[in-house]
């Protein structure tokens, strides 16, 4: 682009000497060095300015002829090396650097807070609240006395916090349970009196004296052998006076007299013979 320029201005230069007839500098016989002006100079107008050749109205010319459209078509030139990666925007600030900018965090001077919770009151501290909850700025964990659950049943005793269904009960506390549908506060189980499983059955869950029923027959004779209609009373470990388990006398009133239960087998086995 340099080369194109300078050869420009030499060719306007050399325009001008040839128009300027009589002005132009005629040669001598002598020896002296006449002016003369060197294409390769930097700047060709000044120079021949400065060599006597052309005025300075006529260099101005000249580089306004040279400029314009050269300069036009560098400007108009894209860039060598365009910048294909433009700068990032700088970050978002987060003033206490606990890595949650200062728009999201709810706690923007203080490193150790930074997220909004819902906490509830733990008055018993067994890590269930209960109440009204209150937003509360935190580093993700709710502080001793608080809890992100509000489902305690009972705050004031830290055995309990959540309500179980039961089946069964056991209220005197005896060897047997009878069956009872309900719900109760309690803590990771449910304790006694309340059971989700039945034992025994119990027939007088307020006596622990009797705790299941037993099929009986009267024992008129006293051999241990009963007859007649049986019955079903709740017991304890012993069986009543007059009563048994076995109700298969022949003859009630005679201790003598039983029946084994092996012999209705063999009355049995003797009608297929």
């Amino acid at each position: 682009m340099i080369n194109l320029r300078l050869r420009h201005a030499g060719l306007a230069v050399a325009a001008l000497l040839a128009a300027c007839g009589d002005n132009a500098v005629a040669p001598t016989d002598d020896a002296s060095p006449q002016p003369h002006f060197d294409a390769h100079v930097a700047d060709p107008p000044d120079a021949a300015v400065d060599a006597g050749l052309i005025d300075a109205a006529h260099a101005a010319a000249i580089d306004a002829s040279i400029d314009g459209p050269a300069d036009a078509a560098i400007d108009a030139a894209p860039d060598a090396r365009p910048d294909a990666t433009p700068d990032a925007p700088p970050p978002p600030p987060d003033r206490d650097h606990d890595g949650t900018i200062d728009d999201l965090d709810c706690a923007p001077d203080d490193d150790h807070a930074w997220v909004l919770l819902a906490l509830f009151p733990d008055g018993d501290h067994d890590h269930v609240g209960a109440g009204t909850p209150i937003a509360t700025c935190t580093d993700g964990t709710a502080p001793d006395g608080t809890s992100i659950l509000g489902t305690d049943c009972a705050d004031n005793d830290d055995r309990s916090w959540q309500v179980l269904v039961y089946a069964n009960v056991n209220r005197d506390r005896d060897q047997a349970t009878r069956p009872e549908v309900g719900s109760v506060c309690s803590g990771a189980s449910l304790v006694p009196p309340y059971f989700a499983t039945a034992t025994g059955n119990d027939g007088d869950d307020g006596d622990p004296d009797r705790w299941r029923f037993v099929v009986l027959y009267p024992d008129g004779d006293g051999d241990g052998v009963g007859a007649g209609h049986s019955q079903i009373p709740c017991l304890g470990a012993a069986i009543p006076d007059g009563l048994t388990i076995g109700g298969y006398d022949e003859d009630d009133g005679d201790p003598r007299v039983t029946e084994d239960p092996d012999d209705d087998e063999d009355e049995l086995l003797d009608l297929y013979d």
